[in-house]
């Protein structure tokens, strides 16, 4: 230790007489400087002029110095290493190191253990920006901000390593830091390679370096990534000792190369196992453990004792299929579950590629992507067309199954033939989907794989609709039916993507024990005495409800109305003049804020309601009434510059609303009364031993497919929000956090002023004149 102690020693020395050096070190400071001045400068400006919150927190303010540090760092350590042994190669001054008692161990540790002080100078840098972060916000994430430094010395110490090896190969430095550049770029890339091979894609996988430090970043340890960078490390010294080894004595190249080889399989080993997820550990450093599961979803996952298999199946003629392209996916898919295989180490993960025809029971638009795929090639078999497709898409058309073999199989995909997953947990079976209409992100995410998983271990809630005499249904995609809030598959929100099992129901019949919601939506025609026996039987049961009535249809769903939960829907439908070219018939209602006492997805939504009534309670029958949504004359969404000069008060209109023969006004006498109005209840009383949940909405049409798709409210999560309420809050799954403490930021413009100088001119000035000091010394001796 000695030996490179000196060697170490003297190698700090003309580092810090090296000018390439504190140029470096200068440029970092000034970019770091100015990312940490303008994330400064956001705060104070927030103070001054905003609400004083900083929402992304401590987490979020640090995150962005370490992510642009993590990113940079592959500039400047080329440039560092670059000299350490191609120098000595190129004066002839390693012949010196060669004749001395060093071994080339003692040689190779020292030069490394030298440049690893530059990395330490750098975290001491970046530790001011810490100290100065710390104080300024409260609650400030410590042990996340310190994971994440871990996480950026080890990079750099990784990166030395790499290019002390390269510096070995030649005798030229601007060679050795080009090839140091090129060896990164090859560790970035080996990622992808040979992924369609089982083992050796999980060793490719782990050698890249992609992304390794980012986990640090997040304020998370996976063991994994904390042998990953001791191991690489050690690698590269290890081929840096075998290739001076080389130079010093006479070794045939056989032999050299079964030692690399040797070191190379070695770390190779160490990769596959650590990557095993039976031998994985984690610290999660954030306060909110972000990077790992809810206690909810915790709790779901200590249920699922016994084997879980997960089962993905893609479909080469989907529309999305280059989201899921074999082999790039593969590792992908297992991202997808990662956390969930935190807690389930021995889960089966699979994926099995295949094609087959897709229908519109499958998904509507696949069905259209297929039939336009038939009409491009309309000569060609379908396994014709697959192989075109897998061509196209770069994929071995031999790992795609055909359906006759997937029969074989016993796998039947009827209905799910396009990117889905399939969860088996002992004799229970749960799809899991993606999401091909949104943009952005089409894989599940934990919301959507915990109610598929609590699938597997309860029974999914049942909503059942009633059918007939004019009633809305889920089956039809008309637009004023409930098909994409309930069964549209493409939809992440719809109900049976959110643990719910929609089904439509005959009221001649009893209705099931098993149903926990049953929804009528807009009777055009009175029940038959049958029909209503069987509602009114399944109310007195205590079965949870959601009745939706229509303004023109209240002298038809009043008489149920009122014999049921004593309501009633109000003559007229009821208007306002809130937005510039919104109708004044189509009406918004805000939530109240009761409504988020009683679901934390109903609060502060907002309901655009076509032709909507407004409701009253008429009769004590048992319930507790509760008014959810309302009308609201204080439109919030209106800054200062849109509000006009007027009312907006909302009345029932009782006479015409035709909005072409002119304003319309409220007419007192024609029994018209600006208020406000009632558009959504819910009812509440005991029965036996559960608490019945009823929810009665003044309009039918805010759930179906074209307000939906109009987006002018908060449609789309109000089925969610009221089935989240009357299943007792247990679906949609809660993944909710904790809410963060670190969004409270002390520091104002005066303040930000001090921190700017000192950071973005002060630092780099008494680096330069540390720089200066040094030169200035080395020329007088």
């Amino acid at each position: 230790m000695r030996n490179v102690y000196r060697i170490a020693k003297t190698e700090l020395r003309m580092l810090f007489c090296s000018p390439i050096m504190w140029v470096l070190l200068l440029i970092f400071v000034m970019q770091a400087s100015g990312i940490f001045s303008g994330l400064c400068w956001r705060i104070a400006h927030n103070n001054e002029w905003g609400d004083g919150y900083f929402s992304p927190g401590s987490f979020g303010f640090i995150m962005g110095m370490w992510m642009s540090t993590c990113g940079s760092l592959h500039f400047y350590i080329p440039l560092l290493t670059m000299g350490l042994i191609s120098r000595e190669l190129s004066t002839g001054s390693i012949k010196l190191l060669y004749s001395s008692p060093i071994s080339n161990a003692q040689i190779v540790l020292g030069k490394f253990f030298s440049t690893v002080m530059f990395a330490v100078i750098l975290c001491v840098v970046l530790l001011l920006y810490v100290f100065v972060a710390g104080n300024i916000i409260e609650a400030f994430q410590w042990q996340a901000t310190l994971v994440g430094l871990l996480g950026i010395f080890l990079l750099a110490c990784t990166y030395i390593s790499i290019g002390l090896f390269v510096s070995s190969l030649t005798s030229y430095q601007f060679v050795a830091a080009l090839g140091t550049y090129l060896l990164l770029a090859l560790l970035l890339a080996v990622g992808g390679w040979w992924q369609e091979y089982d083992v050796v894609r999980d060793i490719t996988y782990w050698l890249s370096i992609s992304g390794r430090a980012y986990t640090f970043v997040a304020g998370m340890i996976c063991s994994e990534d904390l042998i990953y960078f001791p191991a690489v490390t050690v690698m590269f010294l290890l081929l840096t000792i075998i290739r001076l080894n080389s130079k010093r004595q006479t070794i045939s190249a056989l032999k050299v190369f079964s030692q690399y080889a040797g070191v190379v399989v070695g770390i190779s080993a160490i990769a596959y196992f650590s990557s095993r997820p039976m031998l994985r550990g984690y610290y999660d450093a954030t306060t909110r453990k972000d990077n790992t599961l809810t206690q909810q979803s915790q709790e779901v996952m200590k249920k699922l004792d016994g084997e879980l298999k997960i089962t993905g199946y893609a479909n080469l003629f989907n529309t999305r299929y280059r989201d899921v392209a074999f082999p790039y996916f593969v590792q992908q898919n297992r991202e997808t579950f990662r956390l969930f295989e935190r807690f389930k180490p021995d889960m089966k993960l699979k994926m099995v590629y295949y094609y087959d025809s897709i229908t519109v029971d499958d998904r509507v638009g696949a069905a259209y992507s297929f039939d336009e795929i038939c009409r491009t090639m309309p000569d060609k078999t379908m396994r014709e067309r697959a192989e075109a497709m897998a061509k196209r898409y770069r994929s071995p058309f031999r790992i795609f199954k055909s359906p006759e073999e997937l029969k074989a199989r016993g796998v039947d995909l009827r209905g799910e033939r396009t990117t889905n997953w399939l969860l088996e947990w002992k004799d229970r079976k749960v799809w899991l989907r993606s999401y091909p209409g949104e943009v952005n992100h089409t894989l599940p995410l934990e919301r959507e794989i915990s109610a598929a998983l609590k699938g597997l271990v309860t029974k999914l809630h049942k909503v059942a609709i009633a059918t007939g005499h004019g009633m809305r249904q889920f089956s039809t995609t008309l637009p004023g039916s409930y098909h994409d809030i309930a069964i549209e598959k493409d939809k992440r929100n719809s109900l049976i993507n959110q643990g719910f099992n929609p089904v439509e129901i005959d009221l001649n019949t009893r209705v099931a024990d098993d149903v926990d919601v049953l929804i009528v939506a807009d009777m055009q025609e009175p029940l038959t005495e049958t029909e209503y026996a069987s509602l009114k039987e399944y109310v007195d049961r205590g079965g949870n409800l959601i009745i939706l009535g229509e303004q023109k249809r209240r002298a038809i769903m009043n008489p149920l109305l009122e014999d049921l939960l004593g309501m009633r829907l109000l003559d007229g439908i009821l208007v306002q003049y809130r937005l510039p070219g919104l109708r004044p018939d189509v009406f918004i209602s805000r939530a109240r804020p009761v409504a988020a006492s009683l679901s934390y997805l109903l609060d502060d939504l907002t309901l655009s309601m076509p032709s909507a009534s407004g409701l009253e309670q008429t009769a004590e029958r048992g319930f507790t009434y509760t008014p959810l949504f309302c009308s609201d004359t204080i439109v919030p969404e209106l800054n200062d510059r849109q509000r006009e000069n007027r009312s907006y008060a909302a009345w029932n209109e009782m006479e015409s609303v035709d909005i072409d023969a002119g304003r319309l006004i409220c007419n007192p006498a024609a029994g018209e009364v600006a208020k406000e109005y009632c558009t959504v209840a819910a009812l509440s009383r005991k029965v036996g031993d559960k608490e019945q949940r009823i929810i009665v909405s003044g309009d039918a049409d805010c759930l179906g497919n074209e307000e939906v798709t109009l987006m002018r409210g908060g449609n789309y999560f109000f089925g969610l929000a009221a089935l989240h309420y009357l299943t007792n809050n247990e679906m949609p799954f809660d993944v909710r956090r904790p809410e963060a403490k670190d969004v409270r930021c002390h520091l104002t413009m005066k303040q930000y002023g001090w921190i700017n100088r000192i950071f973005t001119k002060f630092l780099p000035l008494l680096l330069l004149g540390f720089a200066v000091t040094i030169w200035l010394r080395r020329r007088s001796h």
